[in-house]
């Protein structure tokens, strides 16, 4: 460094800055500077039904843009279950055109797709003065048409990388596909992920989805990072006006099914998950479940965690500590727009089937008594993943566009946190209690999966 500062005239704009000491201004300089703000949330409705949702500037940053749709598995069928799957890799190959011209690359920025059970997410991020042009390629990634050669060519590619994924695919992983399965059915919310159907898909199917469900009247535009709601608005105007709403096909209302489902896999260890009917994510018992869960917590043999996803958690002060033949232990909660699911999941060795099961009768007893102790500690820790995970724009915009989609409410006017300061010790005591007199839905995966008794004998000796 001091060899180039040789080189430099001595009274250089350069010379100047690297020789300024930290404790002084630096000379002819003036600080491009930014009071950080509170952000604030607002949103507009277009004429064709499109909302538009924004986050105004916290601090400086780059500008996230998304488009959330209210369509997911659950609106497939068994006929055409795996068309978002398909869907989600078809924009691999129309973004290349993008990739291409450098409106994404040289925008700064970047693109991808997600979907769940209920909801597909277009999210991307890039510099503000290319926020108009990035708009463009989000809309046409939500309106625009695929064609049929991109079509094929990605169903040919997702086909080879399903297959590969089944001969990979963890007993873990399969497990979790099933539960959904055994707790809502064949349909609907029991769909896999991935799809079942994809073998049959074609570019007709995929199109006829498209035109019943990316409609304007069932989108969110977002973005955060935006210095006026109203000029986002503005710009967001031309691209997405010029789609027409339709009536969207109604939804079909999905219940707790409590199924059973036994397979055997070649593995000396025994796969177990246990769930019960549980809080939708408008119902009054959804903070009480979304506790009870991160009591449970989760925790594997070879590591105990963190405080509260480990150590405190009962997945490893009750269940680990006492049972020495189980291998990991997870609570889970699933919440949708008009049912749920808790469960616990255990994974242990298979020849102490009978005692993995007295176990778990015995710990959803016990569930019943949980301190005040526990219930406090898991409120502090679920409240605290919120905010760790409100801290990041990207997430955050995510976060806000999905709680006014399912809530219709901003963030000011929905607080997450008095939701949980709210729930009490009883509270969660009773649910329990609630919970453990209905039938549970169960998915063994095994060796000899029939030696784990059935449902009935669970809510026999819970009920």
């Amino acid at each position: 460094m001091m060899a180039l500062l040789h080189r430099v005239r001595k009274y250089s704009q350069f010379a100047q800055i690297v020789t300024c000491p930290s404790t002084q201004p630096i000379p002819d300089h003036s600080v491009v500077e930014q009071a950080s703000q509170v952000p604030s949330v607002e949103v507009s409705k277009l004429q064709n039904g499109t909302q538009v949702l924004t986050e105004s500037v916290g601090f400086p940053n780059s500008t996230f843009v998304g488009c959330l749709l209210d369509v997911g598995t659950r609106d497939e069928t068994p006929y055409t279950s795996g068309v978002l799957n398909l869907l989600k890799q078809s924009y691999g190959w129309r973004t290349q055109k993008f990739l291409s011209k450098g409106l994404i690359s040289l925008s700064g920025g970047g693109l991808s797709v997600s979907y769940d059970q209920e909801k597909t997410y277009f999210q991307g991020y890039c510099l503000e003065h290319d926020l108009q042009d990035f708009l463009g390629v989000m809309q046409d990634c939500v309106f625009g048409e695929s064609s049929s050669e991109e079509v094929n060519q990605t169903h040919k590619q997702l086909l080879e990388n399903l297959e590969f994924k089944r001969m990979t695919q963890s007993n873990e992983d399969l497990l979790k596909e099933l539960s959904f399965k055994a707790c809502f059915g064949s349909e609907g919310l029991g769909l896999p992920l991935e799809g079942q159907s994809v073998e049959q898909l074609t570019h007709s199917e995929l199109t006829d989805f498209c035109q019943k469900y990316f409609l304007p009247n069932n989108l969110i535009v977002c973005a955060a990072g935006v210095k006026d709601h109203s000029q986002f608005v503005d710009s967001a105007k031309p691209l997405f006006e010029v789609a027409s709403p339709k009536e969207l096909p109604q939804r079909e209302k999905a219940g707790f099914f409590g199924g059973e489902i036994r397979e055997k896999v070649d593995s000396d260890m025994a796969y177990v998950n246990l769930s019960y009917e549980a809080a939708c994510w408008s119902g009054a018992d959804m903070p009480a479940f979304q506790v009870l869960r991160t009591a449970v917590g989760e925790g594997g043999g070879f590591s105990t965690g963190g405080p509260g996803k480990g150590m405190h958690s009962r997945s490893y002060t009750h269940f680990l500590a006492r049972y020495p033949f189980l291998e990991s232990v997870q609570g889970s909660y699933s919440a949708f727009t008009d049912c749920g699911s808790f469960g616990i999941t255990l994974v242990g060795l298979s020849h102490f089937s009978e005692h993995m099961a007295q176990g778990l009768i015995k710990e959803l007893i016990e569930l019943t008594r949980i301190s005040d102790a526990e219930v406090n500690r898991a409120k502090n820790l679920l409240k605290a993943q919120i905010l760790l995970t409100l801290e990041k724009t990207q997430q955050r915009l995510e976060e806000y566009t999905k709680m006014y989609l399912t809530f219709g409410k901003k963030p000011q006017e929905l607080n997450y946190l008095e939701m949980i300061d709210q729930v009490t010790p009883e509270d969660v005591r009773k649910l329990v209690q609630k919970m453990l007199r209905t039938r549970p839905s169960l998915v063994v995966l095994g060796k000899d999966p029939n030696s784990f008794p059935s449902p009935d004998k669970f809510y026999a000796k819970l009920s």
